[in-house]
Protein backbone atom coordinates (compact mmCIF):
# COMPACT_ATOMS: atom_id res chain seq x y z
CA UNK A 1 0.00 0.00 0.00
CA UNK A 2 2.64 2.85 0.70
CA UNK A 3 4.53 1.95 -2.65
CA UNK A 4 1.06 2.23 -3.97
CA UNK A 5 0.48 5.75 -2.23
CA UNK A 6 3.99 6.95 -3.25
CA UNK A 7 3.48 6.00 -6.92
CA UNK A 8 0.15 7.94 -6.82
CA UNK A 9 2.03 11.23 -5.42
CA UNK A 10 4.84 10.48 -8.06
CA UNK A 11 1.95 10.95 -10.29
CA UNK A 12 0.00 14.11 -9.15
CA UNK A 13 3.78 16.15 -9.05
CA UNK A 14 4.03 14.91 -12.38
CA UNK A 15 0.97 16.02 -13.89
CA UNK A 16 1.15 19.21 -12.01
CA UNK A 17 4.63 20.00 -13.88
CA UNK A 18 3.29 19.15 -16.93
CA UNK A 19 0.17 21.51 -16.34
CA UNK A 20 2.84 24.29 -16.30
CA UNK A 21 2.33 23.67 -20.23
CA UNK A 22 5.56 25.45 -22.27
CA UNK A 23 7.55 27.68 -21.62
CA UNK A 24 11.41 29.02 -22.18
CA UNK A 25 14.37 27.13 -20.48
CA UNK A 26 17.89 28.19 -20.61
CA UNK A 27 21.33 25.42 -20.51
CA UNK A 28 19.14 23.39 -22.68
CA UNK A 29 22.17 21.13 -23.39
CA UNK A 30 21.29 19.66 -19.89
CA UNK A 31 19.16 17.34 -21.77
CA UNK A 32 22.06 15.87 -23.42
CA UNK A 33 22.40 12.24 -22.01
CA UNK A 34 26.03 10.85 -20.53
CA UNK A 35 27.38 7.55 -20.91
CA UNK A 36 27.47 4.89 -24.11
CA UNK A 37 25.76 2.58 -22.14
CA UNK A 38 22.56 4.59 -21.19
CA UNK A 39 22.20 5.88 -24.55
CA UNK A 40 22.19 2.96 -26.54
CA UNK A 41 19.63 1.89 -24.09
CA UNK A 42 17.41 4.48 -25.35
CA UNK A 43 18.30 6.47 -21.86
CA UNK A 44 15.70 4.69 -20.15
CA UNK A 45 17.71 4.99 -16.95
CA UNK A 46 15.82 6.74 -13.83
CA UNK A 47 15.00 3.10 -12.24
CA UNK A 48 18.34 1.10 -13.45
CA UNK A 49 20.74 3.41 -12.96
CA UNK A 50 23.69 1.98 -10.73
CA UNK A 51 27.06 3.73 -11.27
CA UNK A 52 28.82 6.71 -11.44
CA UNK A 53 26.65 7.98 -14.01
CA UNK A 54 23.81 8.35 -11.62
CA UNK A 55 24.98 11.68 -10.78
CA UNK A 56 23.44 12.53 -14.28
CA UNK A 57 20.64 10.16 -14.64
CA UNK A 58 19.20 9.53 -10.69
CA UNK A 59 21.27 10.37 -8.05
CA UNK A 60 19.67 8.01 -6.02
CA UNK A 61 21.82 5.09 -8.07
CA UNK A 62 24.65 5.98 -6.46
CA UNK A 63 23.26 4.65 -3.08
CA UNK A 64 24.55 1.33 -5.13
CA UNK A 65 28.50 1.74 -5.80
CA UNK A 66 30.40 -0.04 -3.54
CA UNK A 67 34.00 1.16 -5.23
CA UNK A 68 35.32 3.82 -6.51
CA UNK A 69 34.26 5.11 -10.14
CA UNK A 70 35.88 6.50 -12.76
CA UNK A 71 33.70 7.56 -16.02
CA UNK A 72 34.84 9.39 -19.07
CA UNK A 73 32.75 10.42 -22.02
CA UNK A 74 33.58 11.94 -25.69
CA UNK A 75 30.20 12.90 -27.56
CA UNK A 76 30.82 13.46 -31.52
CA UNK A 77 27.33 15.28 -31.86
CA UNK A 78 25.29 17.00 -34.84
CA UNK A 79 27.00 19.07 -37.18
CA UNK A 80 30.75 18.78 -35.82
CA UNK A 81 29.11 19.94 -31.88
CA UNK A 82 31.35 17.74 -29.26
CA UNK A 83 30.71 17.14 -25.60
CA UNK A 84 32.69 15.68 -23.34
CA UNK A 85 32.06 14.25 -19.57
CA UNK A 86 34.02 13.66 -16.81
CA UNK A 87 32.74 11.78 -13.29
CA UNK A 88 34.00 10.05 -10.15
CA UNK A 89 31.79 8.47 -7.45
CA UNK A 90 33.49 7.77 -3.87
CA UNK A 91 31.97 5.30 -1.21
CA UNK A 92 32.50 6.15 2.07
CA UNK A 93 31.25 3.29 4.38
CA UNK A 94 28.32 4.19 6.72
CA UNK A 95 28.00 7.44 5.20
CA UNK A 96 26.95 7.11 1.61
CA UNK A 97 28.76 7.70 -2.09
CA UNK A 98 29.73 11.07 -2.87
CA UNK A 99 30.07 12.08 -6.96
CA UNK A 100 31.06 14.86 -8.44
CA UNK A 101 31.01 15.48 -12.56
CA UNK A 102 32.46 17.82 -15.53
CA UNK A 103 30.60 18.29 -18.90
CA UNK A 104 31.13 20.71 -21.29
CA UNK A 105 29.75 21.23 -24.95
CA UNK A 106 31.37 23.19 -27.26
CA UNK A 107 30.07 24.01 -30.84
CA UNK A 108 32.99 24.86 -32.95
CA UNK A 109 33.00 28.25 -35.03
CA UNK A 110 29.78 29.36 -36.63
CA UNK A 111 29.00 32.15 -39.32
CA UNK A 112 27.88 35.41 -38.18
CA UNK A 113 25.68 37.25 -40.60
CA UNK A 114 24.37 40.49 -41.03
CA UNK A 115 21.17 40.84 -43.25
CA UNK A 116 21.16 43.68 -45.47
CA UNK A 117 18.96 46.81 -45.62
CA UNK A 118 16.52 45.06 -47.76
CA UNK A 119 16.71 42.06 -46.02
CA UNK A 120 17.15 40.02 -49.25
CA UNK A 121 20.42 38.90 -48.84
CA UNK A 122 23.19 38.95 -45.77
CA UNK A 123 26.98 39.04 -45.75
CA UNK A 124 29.45 37.20 -43.71
CA UNK A 125 30.46 38.93 -40.19
CA UNK A 126 32.71 36.48 -38.83
CA UNK A 127 32.16 33.65 -36.84
CA UNK A 128 31.56 32.90 -33.14
CA UNK A 129 31.02 29.93 -30.80
CA UNK A 130 28.70 28.60 -28.06
CA UNK A 131 29.88 27.20 -25.16
CA UNK A 132 28.42 25.43 -22.30
CA UNK A 133 29.08 23.89 -19.13
CA UNK A 134 28.37 22.26 -15.71
CA UNK A 135 29.28 20.79 -12.41
CA UNK A 136 27.66 18.74 -10.32
CA UNK A 137 28.42 17.69 -6.54
CA UNK A 138 25.93 14.44 -5.33
CA UNK A 139 25.23 12.24 -2.99
CA UNK A 140 23.36 9.11 -2.59
CA UNK A 141 22.75 6.39 0.31
CA UNK A 142 20.14 4.09 0.98
CA UNK A 143 17.58 4.21 3.76
CA UNK A 144 14.32 2.72 5.11
CA UNK A 145 10.98 4.89 5.26
CA UNK A 146 8.02 3.27 7.06
CA UNK A 147 9.85 -0.17 6.85
CA UNK A 148 10.09 0.33 2.70
CA UNK A 149 13.67 0.19 1.57
CA UNK A 150 14.72 2.67 -0.68
CA UNK A 151 17.93 4.10 -1.98
CA UNK A 152 17.63 8.39 -2.18
CA UNK A 153 19.88 11.22 -3.90
CA UNK A 154 20.35 14.76 -4.27
CA UNK A 155 22.52 16.64 -6.76
CA UNK A 156 23.40 20.27 -6.50
CA UNK A 157 24.91 21.71 -9.62
CA UNK A 158 26.62 25.44 -11.37
CA UNK A 159 25.93 25.57 -14.85
CA UNK A 160 27.25 28.11 -17.50
CA UNK A 161 25.62 29.24 -21.21
CA UNK A 162 28.68 31.34 -23.27
CA UNK A 163 28.20 32.69 -26.14
CA UNK A 164 31.02 35.33 -27.70
CA UNK A 165 31.66 37.33 -24.21
CA UNK A 166 27.83 36.63 -22.68
CA UNK A 167 28.32 34.74 -19.92
CA UNK A 168 25.22 33.38 -17.84
CA UNK A 169 25.93 31.42 -15.03
CA UNK A 170 22.65 28.89 -13.03
CA UNK A 171 22.39 26.94 -10.21
CA UNK A 172 20.12 23.91 -9.91
CA UNK A 173 19.04 20.77 -8.00
CA UNK A 174 18.13 17.11 -8.98
CA UNK A 175 16.22 14.70 -6.52
CA UNK A 176 15.46 10.91 -6.42
CA UNK A 177 14.77 8.01 -5.51
CA UNK A 178 14.74 4.24 -6.43
CA UNK A 179 13.84 0.74 -4.65
CA UNK A 180 13.17 -2.47 -5.70
CA UNK A 181 9.69 -3.14 -5.40
CA UNK A 182 9.33 -7.01 -6.82
CA UNK A 183 12.35 -9.08 -6.62
CA UNK A 184 14.69 -8.28 -9.70
CA UNK A 185 11.74 -5.40 -10.78
CA UNK A 186 13.23 -1.54 -10.12
CA UNK A 187 10.75 1.67 -9.31
CA UNK A 188 12.45 5.16 -9.94
CA UNK A 189 11.63 8.70 -9.77
CA UNK A 190 13.88 11.58 -10.36
CA UNK A 191 13.55 15.72 -10.46
CA UNK A 192 16.15 16.94 -12.64
CA UNK A 193 17.22 21.02 -13.03
CA UNK A 194 15.14 22.60 -10.69
CA UNK A 195 16.72 25.91 -10.43
CA UNK A 196 17.12 29.35 -12.35
CA UNK A 197 19.90 31.02 -14.24
CA UNK A 198 21.10 34.18 -12.22
CA UNK A 199 20.97 37.24 -14.49
CA UNK A 200 18.29 36.43 -16.61
CA UNK A 201 16.34 34.65 -14.31
CA UNK A 202 15.51 31.93 -17.13
CA UNK A 203 14.30 28.07 -15.72
CA UNK A 204 16.53 25.28 -16.48
CA UNK A 205 15.08 22.48 -18.56
CA UNK A 206 13.02 20.73 -15.52
CA UNK A 207 11.85 17.88 -15.71
CA UNK A 208 10.43 14.60 -13.83
CA UNK A 209 11.11 10.98 -14.91
CA UNK A 210 9.45 7.66 -13.65
CA UNK A 211 10.19 4.87 -14.62
CA UNK A 212 10.46 1.06 -13.51
CA UNK A 213 13.03 -1.69 -15.36
CA UNK A 214 13.35 -5.82 -14.55
CA UNK A 215 15.73 -7.90 -14.70
CA UNK A 216 15.39 -11.42 -16.48
CA UNK A 217 17.49 -14.46 -15.30
CA UNK A 218 15.68 -17.47 -16.80
CA UNK A 219 18.22 -18.60 -18.72
CA UNK A 220 20.82 -18.08 -16.16
CA UNK A 221 23.44 -16.51 -15.04
CA UNK A 222 25.25 -16.31 -17.85
CA UNK A 223 22.72 -14.86 -20.32
CA UNK A 224 21.03 -11.63 -18.27
CA UNK A 225 18.66 -9.44 -20.28
CA UNK A 226 18.00 -5.88 -18.57
CA UNK A 227 14.74 -4.00 -19.63
CA UNK A 228 13.61 -1.04 -18.66
CA UNK A 229 11.30 2.07 -19.52
CA UNK A 230 10.60 6.19 -18.59
CA UNK A 231 7.85 8.65 -18.78
CA UNK A 232 9.65 12.26 -19.17
CA UNK A 233 7.39 15.17 -18.05
CA UNK A 234 9.25 18.09 -19.27
CA UNK A 235 8.09 21.25 -17.74
CA UNK A 236 8.47 22.99 -21.64
CA UNK A 237 7.37 20.83 -23.63
CA UNK A 238 5.19 17.18 -24.31
CA UNK A 239 5.31 13.74 -22.64
CA UNK A 240 8.00 11.81 -23.84
CA UNK A 241 8.41 7.98 -23.31
CA UNK A 242 12.01 6.10 -23.03
CA UNK A 243 12.54 2.40 -23.72
CA UNK A 244 15.55 0.17 -24.48
CA UNK A 245 17.25 -3.55 -22.99
CA UNK A 246 20.78 -4.61 -22.79
CA UNK A 247 21.99 -8.35 -23.29
CA UNK A 248 24.84 -9.00 -21.43
CA UNK A 249 26.84 -12.53 -22.18
CA UNK A 250 28.68 -13.59 -18.84
CA UNK A 251 28.73 -9.57 -17.63
CA UNK A 252 31.52 -9.02 -19.87
CA UNK A 253 29.80 -8.88 -23.60
CA UNK A 254 27.08 -6.11 -23.75
CA UNK A 255 24.44 -5.20 -26.59
CA UNK A 256 21.68 -2.75 -26.30
CA UNK A 257 19.06 -1.36 -28.22
CA UNK A 258 16.08 1.72 -27.17
CA UNK A 259 13.62 3.90 -28.56
CA UNK A 260 12.36 7.56 -27.93
CA UNK A 261 8.69 8.71 -28.37
CA UNK A 262 7.98 12.44 -29.10
CA UNK A 263 11.29 13.60 -29.58
CA UNK A 264 12.50 16.21 -32.61
CA UNK A 265 15.38 14.72 -33.65
CA UNK A 266 15.88 10.84 -32.84
CA UNK A 267 14.28 7.95 -32.01
CA UNK A 268 16.14 4.75 -32.40
CA UNK A 269 19.31 4.34 -30.52
CA UNK A 270 21.46 0.83 -30.28
CA UNK A 271 25.03 -0.21 -28.72
CA UNK A 272 27.78 -2.74 -27.52
CA UNK A 273 30.26 -2.81 -24.76
CA UNK A 274 32.65 -5.02 -23.35
CA UNK A 275 34.41 -5.43 -19.47
CA UNK A 276 37.36 -6.92 -18.74
CA UNK A 277 38.87 -7.41 -15.35
CA UNK A 278 42.60 -6.29 -14.61
CA UNK A 279 43.74 -7.39 -11.14
CA UNK A 280 41.69 -5.30 -8.74
CA UNK A 281 40.53 -3.03 -11.72
CA UNK A 282 38.26 -3.37 -14.48
CA UNK A 283 37.48 -1.10 -17.54
CA UNK A 284 34.29 -1.36 -19.42
CA UNK A 285 34.50 0.38 -22.79
CA UNK A 286 30.83 1.06 -24.40
CA UNK A 287 29.51 2.81 -27.11
CA UNK A 288 26.51 3.71 -28.88
CA UNK A 289 24.94 5.32 -32.23
CA UNK A 290 21.88 7.53 -32.34
CA UNK A 291 20.56 8.20 -36.40
CA UNK A 292 19.39 11.87 -36.19
CA UNK A 293 15.94 12.95 -38.49
CA UNK A 294 16.35 14.20 -41.72
CA UNK A 295 19.99 16.01 -42.59
CA UNK A 296 21.09 16.82 -38.72
CA UNK A 297 23.46 13.66 -38.74
CA UNK A 298 23.98 11.24 -36.65
CA UNK A 299 25.60 11.28 -32.60
CA UNK A 300 28.14 8.43 -31.56
CA UNK A 301 29.05 8.25 -28.21
CA UNK A 302 32.22 6.54 -26.61
CA UNK A 303 32.55 5.95 -22.86
CA UNK A 304 34.95 4.42 -20.33
CA UNK A 305 34.17 3.48 -16.89
CA UNK A 306 36.62 2.58 -14.49
CA UNK A 307 35.86 0.84 -11.04
CA UNK A 308 39.07 0.51 -8.57
CA UNK A 309 39.68 -1.58 -5.74
CA UNK A 310 37.41 -4.44 -6.66
CA UNK A 311 37.76 -7.16 -4.40
CA UNK A 312 40.70 -10.17 -4.52
CA UNK A 313 40.36 -13.56 -6.32
CA UNK A 314 38.33 -15.29 -3.49
CA UNK A 315 36.98 -12.95 -1.10
CA UNK A 316 33.02 -12.35 -1.25
CA UNK A 317 31.84 -8.87 -1.55
CA UNK A 318 28.33 -7.29 -1.49
CA UNK A 319 26.72 -7.65 -4.99
CA UNK A 320 26.23 -3.83 -6.62
CA UNK A 321 24.97 -4.04 -10.21
CA UNK A 322 21.86 -5.50 -10.99
CA UNK A 323 22.93 -8.08 -13.01
CA UNK A 324 25.04 -9.22 -10.36
CA UNK A 325 22.26 -9.90 -8.28
CA UNK A 326 22.14 -13.25 -10.00
CA UNK A 327 24.38 -15.62 -8.00
CA UNK A 328 25.00 -19.23 -7.74
CA UNK A 329 23.16 -20.60 -4.61
CA UNK A 330 25.07 -21.38 -1.79
CA UNK A 331 24.80 -23.39 0.99
CA UNK A 332 21.92 -21.99 3.44
CA UNK A 333 25.74 -21.95 6.20
CA UNK A 334 27.65 -19.81 3.75
CA UNK A 335 24.92 -16.93 2.93
CA UNK A 336 22.12 -15.17 4.23
CA UNK A 337 19.35 -14.31 2.65
CA UNK A 338 16.19 -11.63 3.49
CA UNK A 339 13.07 -10.05 2.14
CA UNK A 340 13.60 -6.23 2.33
CA UNK A 341 13.37 -5.78 -1.66
CA UNK A 342 16.25 -4.21 -2.13
CA UNK A 343 19.93 -5.00 -3.85
CA UNK A 344 21.01 -5.76 -0.14
CA UNK A 345 18.93 -8.75 0.07
CA UNK A 346 22.01 -10.56 -0.59
CA UNK A 347 24.48 -10.52 2.64
CA UNK A 348 27.14 -12.86 2.90
CA UNK A 349 28.92 -14.01 6.14
CA UNK A 350 31.92 -16.15 6.89
CA UNK A 351 31.82 -19.81 6.39
CA UNK A 352 31.54 -21.37 9.69
CA UNK A 353 35.08 -23.09 10.74
CA UNK A 354 34.55 -26.84 10.56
Amino acid sequence: MRRLILFAVILFVAGFMYAGGAGTTAANFLRIGTGAKASGMGEAQVAISDNVDSVYWNPAGLALVKNTEISLMHLIYWQGISYEYAAIALPIKKIGTFGICFDYLSSGLIDKTTENATGSDYTLDGSFSYLAFAGTISYGNKFVIEKMPMNLGVSIKIVGDKIEDDLVLGAGLDIGMTSEIIKNGYFGAAINNIGVTFAKSALLPMQLKVGGGYLLDIFGKDHLVLGAADAVFPFDSSIKLNAGAEYSFQKTFFIRVGYKINYDLENLTAGAGFRINIERTQFELNYSYTPGFEDIGTSHRISLLVRLGLPKPGDISEPQELEEKVIEKFDDENVNTNNNNNLDQYKYVKPKKK
